[in-house]
Protein backbone atom coordinates (compact mmCIF):
# COMPACT_ATOMS: atom_id res chain seq x y z
CA UNK A 1 0.00 0.00 0.00
CA UNK A 2 1.48 3.67 -0.33
CA UNK A 3 1.86 6.12 2.28
CA UNK A 4 0.08 9.21 1.79
CA UNK A 5 -0.64 12.06 4.01
CA UNK A 6 -4.26 12.39 4.98
CA UNK A 7 -5.97 15.39 6.12
CA UNK A 8 -8.08 15.10 9.54
CA UNK A 9 -10.70 17.39 9.84
CA UNK A 10 -11.36 17.71 13.64
CA UNK A 11 -14.11 19.35 15.58
CA UNK A 12 -12.19 20.59 18.35
CA UNK A 13 -10.06 24.11 17.36
CA UNK A 14 -6.14 24.19 16.76
CA UNK A 15 -4.04 22.59 19.06
CA UNK A 16 -6.80 20.37 20.21
CA UNK A 17 -8.51 22.62 22.36
CA UNK A 18 -11.82 22.64 22.21
CA UNK A 19 -13.43 25.92 21.13
CA UNK A 20 -16.05 27.21 23.48
CA UNK A 21 -18.53 30.18 22.65
CA UNK A 22 -19.24 32.72 25.35
CA UNK A 23 -22.89 33.18 26.88
CA UNK A 24 -25.61 35.09 24.42
CA UNK A 25 -26.28 38.58 25.54
CA UNK A 26 -29.40 39.86 25.64
CA UNK A 27 -29.38 41.93 22.03
CA UNK A 28 -28.43 38.24 20.61
CA UNK A 29 -31.24 36.78 22.55
CA UNK A 30 -33.74 39.22 21.43
CA UNK A 31 -32.99 38.99 17.85
CA UNK A 32 -33.88 35.21 18.10
CA UNK A 33 -36.73 35.49 19.96
CA UNK A 34 -38.07 37.88 17.14
CA UNK A 35 -37.27 35.49 14.45
CA UNK A 36 -38.70 32.94 16.02
CA UNK A 37 -42.06 34.88 16.71
CA UNK A 38 -42.07 35.81 13.09
CA UNK A 39 -41.90 31.92 12.54
CA UNK A 40 -44.96 31.16 14.69
CA UNK A 41 -46.86 34.12 13.51
CA UNK A 42 -46.59 32.59 9.88
CA UNK A 43 -47.65 29.25 11.12
CA UNK A 44 -50.35 30.66 12.83
CA UNK A 45 -51.44 32.61 9.88
CA UNK A 46 -51.42 29.96 7.27
CA UNK A 47 -53.36 27.34 10.08
CA UNK A 48 -55.99 29.87 10.78
CA UNK A 49 -56.58 31.24 7.63
CA UNK A 50 -59.24 34.12 7.52
CA UNK A 51 -59.94 33.99 11.32
CA UNK A 52 -56.30 33.91 12.04
CA UNK A 53 -55.52 36.87 10.35
CA UNK A 54 -55.39 39.35 13.34
CA UNK A 55 -53.57 36.75 15.41
CA UNK A 56 -50.53 36.85 12.93
CA UNK A 57 -50.34 40.29 12.53
CA UNK A 58 -50.11 40.72 16.30
CA UNK A 59 -47.55 37.75 16.72
CA UNK A 60 -45.66 39.21 13.50
CA UNK A 61 -45.46 42.62 14.80
CA UNK A 62 -44.43 41.56 18.56
CA UNK A 63 -41.64 39.93 16.70
CA UNK A 64 -40.68 42.68 14.64
CA UNK A 65 -40.98 44.89 17.73
CA UNK A 66 -38.21 41.86 19.72
CA UNK A 67 -35.76 42.08 16.45
CA UNK A 68 -35.63 45.96 15.81
CA UNK A 69 -34.87 46.80 19.39
CA UNK A 70 -32.02 43.86 19.71
CA UNK A 71 -30.55 45.48 16.28
CA UNK A 72 -30.95 48.52 17.56
CA UNK A 73 -28.74 47.85 20.91
CA UNK A 74 -26.50 45.87 18.58
CA UNK A 75 -25.76 49.64 16.84
CA UNK A 76 -25.81 51.60 20.01
CA UNK A 77 -23.44 48.78 21.62
CA UNK A 78 -20.94 48.62 18.02
CA UNK A 79 -20.90 52.64 18.00
CA UNK A 80 -20.02 52.68 21.91
CA UNK A 81 -17.50 49.94 21.21
CA UNK A 82 -15.61 52.02 18.49
CA UNK A 83 -15.82 55.47 20.74
CA UNK A 84 -14.12 53.13 24.08
CA UNK A 85 -11.52 51.31 22.24
CA UNK A 86 -9.81 50.31 25.22
CA UNK A 87 -12.98 49.96 27.41
CA UNK A 88 -14.54 46.54 28.03
CA UNK A 89 -18.20 47.23 27.32
CA UNK A 90 -19.97 43.56 26.76
CA UNK A 91 -18.81 40.92 29.88
CA UNK A 92 -20.57 38.25 30.82
CA UNK A 93 -20.70 39.15 34.66
CA UNK A 94 -21.42 42.94 33.83
CA UNK A 95 -19.60 45.96 32.32
CA UNK A 96 -16.44 46.43 33.51
CA UNK A 97 -13.78 48.76 32.62
CA UNK A 98 -9.87 49.01 31.84
CA UNK A 99 -8.03 52.23 32.18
Amino acid sequence: MSDRNEIKIDTQGTAGQAVERGPMTWRQTLVGVGMFCLVIALFASAGLKESGGLVGKIIGGVGLMLMAVGIVGNLMHAISSRKNRGVATDSPVGTTSRS
